[in-house]
């Protein structure tokens, strides 16, 4: 077993989803417009409601545009997705739990309702409840799944590119962690 890290990349997300994406971070950028050109309104209100919405279109952009990854390293893994990435000692995860999914054929990982994160045509990323396992931390694009629970009454379940590489890496770790 090495000590570096190896680098698992997720899955790019659909032109769909950017679509999605970039259309919602420009949707928001119309109230702003208005606003300011809108007589009567007060300064303070104005800058308000444009930092909020000005914050919402960065982090759009910011999904439609960042590149993820899962990273297995010595002692843990490294789930880097926008805003909801975390770090896991292999001690929390459920070595047994390991296994590959797909799209069709979920096995209790369906997801059945989002309770904070992002869900556009393509693409799913934040927490949410299943069919059947709980609370899930989710970042998918693409059909082939890979899914594994924690100690810490949550699974994780990603869309990795090399799902089979990614599954004997992380039983390989499990076996002598």
């Amino acid at each position: 077993m090495s000590d570096a890290e190896q680098l698992f990349p997720l899955h790019s997300i659909s032109k769909t989803a950017i679509a999605f994406l970039l259309t919602a971070a420009a949707t928001l950028l119309i109230p702003v417009v208005v606003l300011w050109v809108t007589p009567g309104i007060p300064d303070a209100l104005r800058a308000i409601v444009s930092i909020v919405a000005l914050g919402f279109a960065a982090l759009f952009v910011r999904f439609a545009t960042r590149r993820s990854y899962l990273a297995v390293g010595p002692d843990r893994i490294v789930l880097r997705i926008p805003v909801y990435g975390r770090s896991i000692p292999f001690d929390r995860l459920i070595a047994q739990s390991l296994t590959r999914l797909t799209i069709k054929d979920p096995r209790g990982y369906g997801l059945k309702w989002r309770t904070n994160g992002l869900s556009v045509p393509g693409y799913q990323l934040g927490w949410f409840r299943t069919t059947g396992e709980g609370r899930v931390l989710a970042a998918i694009s693409a059909d082939d799944l890979v899914a594994f629970k924690t100690l810490d009454d949550f699974s994780i379940i990603v869309s990795a590119e090399d799902c089979e590489g990614l599954i004997a890496v992380l039983r390989d770790h499990l076996r002598n962690s």
